[in-house]
């Protein structure tokens, strides 16, 4: 998995991304921080890594599936989401962001708080991770800072709560057209109970049974997962 880390700085998060198997593109504007963590790269086994020196506002994002995992200047955020979001179709596949507090709960807020996050909900869910205390920050910020998670929606417009719920009753109408259709509209049915003086009851079941094996092990298990 590509996973691109904006402002990486000495890589507190880079190093634990390519630990996890992750494969990182690093960006950094600063060349001191740049050649240091290119340096920490090197001298470990992190051949799936990659330090960008540029800004990362005018990073050329991968064409390749990506996410985002990074803590980048909180001065920046709103430049970064503006470039992460307003084309959906070119955007990551989930984006973790180390923000201000105040900024991951205004974006995560239902419904939306400002026009800027409206504008991005019909393609993108936000949701307010772990609070993050700005102690743990080196310089420490005035700030607390919070984890702020946006997934692309898989329908537009629909969350994906909801989304997960239109298999199961399409699922359920299919099964359930199966058998009207094989009862109701089989011309043969009659006849081969006739011919082969099988009770009309037995034939029925008999016909029901392929049915019911498929679909209620499967709806029993998409049912739970998708509630």
């Amino acid at each position: 998995e590509l996973v691109v880390d904006l402002g990486a700085g000495t890589g507190a998060l880079t190093l634990p991304l390519l630990d996890a198997g992750a494969e990182v593109w690093a960006v950094e504007r600063d060349p001191v921080w740049s050649r240091r963590l290119r340096q920490s790269l090197v001298s470990g086994v992190h051949a799936n890594s990659r330090v960008i020196e540029t800004d990362l506002r005018r990073l050329r994002l991968p064409r390749t599936p990506f996410r985002v995992v990074a803590n980048p200047p909180f001065g920046l955020t709103t430049e970064i989401l503006t470039r992460l979001l307003d084309a959906p179709d070119e955007g990551p596949g989930r984006i973790d962001l180390i923000v201000q507090r105040e900024v991951a709960v205004k974006h995560s807020r239902l419904p939306p708080a400002s026009l800027r996050t409206a504008a991005w909900s019909p393609w993108w869910e936000f949701h307010l991770g772990q609070v993050i205390d700005r102690r743990a920050f080196r310089p420490r910020p005035r700030v607390d800072a919070a984890v702020l998670t946006i997934v692309p929606l898989v329908v537009v417009g629909v969350p994906v709560p909801v989304a997960a719920l239109i298999p199961v009753p399409i699922m359920a109408l299919f099964f359930g057209w199966l058998a009207h259709n094989d009862l109701a509209y089989d011309s043969s049915a009659l006849w081969m109970h006739i011919a082969s003086g099988v009770r009309g009851t037995s034939d029925r079941a008999g016909r029901l049974v392929p049915v019911l094996l498929i679909a209620l092990p499967l709806l029993a298990v998409s049912i739970p997962v998708a509630v």
